[in-house]
């Protein structure tokens, strides 16, 4: 008799050609199976329930794995981990993802867990010892210190000649729970020290402190230190400044030291120690260990930690062109505040001394670019002075004097005072220029200002009245006829303009700014801070130092404009997703270069992303893509047909939240799909690299991975506080789910059914009398057949494969290593009023605990019938 084989698995195919050769082997359903090995049908391995999320952790929306331990981040904003127990533990609060719209984003590097969050990139170095705290990535700029010569009652610690000067750098530093050090970036500009008096003095340092990260007990982090460097003495009057600095003194912070420290430098010239890192003769100041971005993803690759979609710190930069009667003069204010005018301060210029923390002193003592200098360090010092009072205002940003020279004035920088921490709102700056009093005649409206000198008006200015709380704008026509009195356009003034305030001319006040400041509370605040956002831009981080991020360390991929969804690391590649298309990043430091792999394809789901071996697979509008080095291509055309509702437009807004796990020994993709109101979901797919073949297991899942270490597969239920863990003890005890703590074990429903089969001819109707199965393993008691044929078009009953004989139920620790063993084949008897058909289908159905087995084909036993008589030819 003929006989029919198919002895191929071409897994799911969801619209195949039944009667071509190209169809044999294909699945119209693979249900809880996988084809790991080329032709080889196996079941997945069985669940077991794991632990779930701590009391009031909400559901699991991503799953991470740090120090070979599952840890979780939930929609509760807390980090929980496993620690043995059913519950976790948690170890942080208050964390959100960089972005809204997607999961949080993380990477290990350096023995540390990065977080992409709302605040910044977070560090924990441990989960496991509870005493270590999250902390901000990298280490702040130190404000620039503040100095003063003294004279020591020990002679010998008197250095500084008088006539000359020194120059002064301060360095934060870190040492982690992995004993692994860390420098942060030096103040950026050099304060310099000059003793003009006429003996020899020491210097006094005050560091101020309150920027660095603190503990919850609001204490800094231990393993906090200081280094101060500086310069070797120079004659201030004759020579230029040296740039080279040298170690002074280093040390530990202390409990309390929160605010300031103070350092008092006794050292001699001749003692000076180590150079400091970013010295013209070592790795130049281009190589500060900046603290990372914002970032709204996070890769580890070539040694080196990514930052991707990134903001720098708002800040800005402003300049006092000059004082006195062209410039800033006694009275005017800076106001400095957020965008939302929260954080406001306003500072103000005032002869001499200042008596409080809101004045600076406007110096005239000495030449015009004396003149500026002094003022600007007063301004620069008292800003950073709030800061002092941690309980008291705080100002929007902190302040960086950057010394004048012969060709460049001196100007301010002032940077977010939380960097990428915390608030990231603009801030802005504005000008009140001092005030002057005003009498007014009402109508026609004309106003005398009362002030000693000329207030700079001239026909066609803007004047801008106050009268308490009200405020009016108005044109100049022209001269009343004498000194600061002028005819103002519009009706008459209201009655509560007869006395008033008003300034000098807006225009000649806020010329004494760089940039032009506008008037607060008459004109736009329309000079702010950037934060240089780029949603297309790369920063990459030092060579084994993820946390040193150095300004110029950056790559710009693809279109302006256009944001990175994904980075992921590939071996010799980076990939970079992008709104537009797909690059890779390649090459070695100090030359990398990026290169567009195909602008046809959109990734859908950002974290879908997983790679195994040296393919990345990825969700995209148009199916599952596989991605090397060179190249990407579709896989998933067979099952598209499938995935269909999951890519058009209804469904498109679920399926951004599909979730991909890499299983690296199993040379395994699974792709978690949603749930969505038009279609019921709770499954995954699952494809077989060395296979090319797709399964689909029915687990409902939100998010997971497998953890190399032991090799299992953890995954959380979809909107569930449940983590789960694969069963993968290599023996038949890990075929069977123990979804609930405690549970029954229950068998896995596993059903295959084959493609039609015509047995080489569909016109013919044939007459299948016997099914032989072929099995590797057939470790199981029985298994089940059913058929459907055209002519019957019911479902046959189930048909029982011969029961096992070798099969022992209570052997579930028979373990899969060693030798292979003899295949197995079963004989199935066809029911006589199922036998007759010209089209064939094929089901097993397995559902039994402990079951494993590994089909490798079947063969069916056929005659060809008479179509007119239903006899055998």
């Amino acid at each position: 008799m003929p006989i029919e084989n198919v002895l191929s698995a071409k897994g799911l195919q969801t619209t195949p050609n039944n009667l071509g050769a190209g169809s044999v082997g294909a699945l119209v359903e693979a249900a809880n199976v996988m084809i790991r090995y080329p032709d080889v049908i196996e079941p997945r391995r069985g669940q077991q329930f794991y632990a779930t999320s701590s009391t009031g952790s909400g559901n699991i929306e991503q799953m991470m794995l740090f120090e070979d331990t599952v840890v979780v981040h939930t929609a509760g904003g807390r980090i929980d981990y496993y620690d043995g127990d059913a519950l976790m533990e948690t170890k942080a609060s208050g964390i959100e993802p960089a972005r809204d719209d997607q999961r949080l984003k993380w990477a290990v590097s350096a023995q540390n867990l990065h977080l992409c969050t709302t605040n910044g990139v977070q560090v924990f170095e441990s989960i496991a010892v509870s005493s270590v705290e999250k902390r901000p990535s990298g280490l702040p700029f130190p404000t620039q210190p503040f100095t003063e010569l003294y004279t020591s009652a020990t002679g010998s610690e008197n250095w500084l000649d008088a006539g000359n000067a020194v120059s002064y750098r301060v360095v934060f530093g870190y040492v982690d729970v992995h004993d692994r050090l860390y420098l942060g970036p030096p103040s950026p500009f050099s304060v310099q020290v000059r003793n003009d008096t006429v003996s020899t003095k020491a210097v006094r340092l005050r560091i101020d402190t309150w920027n660095l990260p603190q503990i919850s007990t609001g204490d800094l982090f231990p393993r906090l230190f200081l280094q101060v460097y500086r310069t070797a003495e120079f004659a201030f009057a004759t020579a230029e400044p040296n740039e080279e600095f040298y170690l002074v003194t280093e040390r530990f912070f202390q409990p309390g030291e929160t605010v300031f420290v103070t350092i008092n430098d006794t050292s001699p010239t001749n003692t000076l120690g180590a150079k400091l890192y970013t010295n013209p003769t070592a790795e130049g100041d281009g190589q500060q260990n900046n603290a990372p971005p914002f970032a709204r993803d996070i890769a580890s690759w070539d040694d080196r930690l990514w930052y991707a979609n990134t903001e720098q710190p708002q800040s800005a930069t402003l300049q006092i062109v000059g004082v006195g009667p062209t410039g800033v003069q006694v009275g005017d204010k800076l106001r400095l505040a957020n965008l939302d005018g929260t954080r406001a301060i306003e500072m103000e210029a005032v002869a001499g001394a200042p008596s409080t923390i809101y004045q600076f002193t406007l110096y005239t003592g000495g030449t015009a670019p004396q003149n500026v200098d002094v003022t600007t360090q007063s301004l620069v010092y008292n800003i950073n002075d709030f800061f002092l009072n941690p309980l008291g205002a705080q100002p929007p940003c902190r302040a960086f004097l950057v010394p004048g020279s012969a060709t460049s004035p001196t100007t301010m920088f002032l940077q977010k005072a939380d960097g990428v921490q915390g608030d990231r709102q603009q801030f802005t700056l504005s000008l009140i220029p001092a005030p002057l009093p005003f009498t007014a005649i009402l109508n026609p409206p004309q106003i005398t200002i009362v002030s000693a000198t000329d207030a700079g008006y001239a026909a066609g200015d803007t004047i801008y009245l106050t009268s308490g709380a009200l405020k009016a704008t108005r044109t100049i026509l022209s001269s009343g006829g004498g000194p600061n009195v002028w005819n103002l356009s519009g009706g008459p003034l209201p009655v509560a303009f007869a006395t008033g305030t008003t300034t000098r001319s807006p225009f000649l006040a806020s010329r004494a700014w760089n940039p032009q400041l506008p008037i607060y509370g008459f004109e736009e605040l329309d000079v702010t801070s950037s934060d240089d956002r780029s949603s297309r831009r790369l920063y990459y981080s030092k060579a084994q130092l993820p946390e040193g991020v150095p300004l110029l360390n950056y790559i710009d991929v693809g279109t302006s404009g256009k944001d990175i969804l994904r980075i992921w690391p590939n071996r010799n590649r980076l990939i970079v997703f992008k709104e537009e298309g797909t690059y890779v990043v390649y090459g070695e430091y100090g030359s990398y270069a990026v290169q567009l792999l195909d602008d046809t394809v959109q990734l859908l789901a950002p974290d879908s992303i997983a790679a195994v071996g040296s393919t990345v697979f990825a969700l995209a509008d148009d199916g599952v893509v596989a991605i090397n080095e060179s190249s990407l291509a579709p896989v998933s055309e067979v099952i598209n047909a499938q995935l269909a509702p999951y890519l058009g437009t209804t469904g498109r807004q679920y399926t951004t939240t599909a979730y991909g796990i890499a299983h690296e020994s199993d040379q395994l993709y699974s792709l978690w799909l949603p749930a969505f109101p038009t279609l019921s979901g709770g499954f995954c797919f699952v494809y077989g690299i060395r296979s090319n073949a797709w399964t689909k297991w029915f687990l409902q899942g939100g998010c997971g991975r497998v953890n190399p270490a032991n090799d299992t597969l953890y995954w959380a239920g979809k909107d569930q506080t449940t983590v789960y863990a694969e069963r993968h003890d290599s023996n038949r005890s890990d075929y069977v789910d123990i979804l609930e703590n405690g549970g029954t074990p229950s068998g896995i429903l596993s059903i295959v059914t084959y493609a039609s089969t015509v047995f080489g001819n569909p016109a013919a109707t044939k007459q299948a009398r016997e099914l032989h199965t072929h099995f590797r393993r057939a470790s199981f008691q029985n298994v089940y057949f059913n058929l459907t044929t055209d002519i019957s078009t019911s479902t046959s009953p189930v048909i029982p494969v011969a029961a096992n004989s070798t099969y022992d139920p209570l052997a579930t620790s028979e373990n899969w290593i060693g030798p292979p063993v003899a295949p197995k084949q079963f004989r199935v008897l066809v029911p006589q009023a199922y036998q007759r058909g010209t089209y064939y289908n094929w089901t097993l159905i397995v559902n039994e605990p402990y079951a494993y087995w590994a089909l490798n084909g079947i063969s069916t036993v056929f005659e060809t019938t008479s179509e007119r008589t239903g006899t055998v030819r």
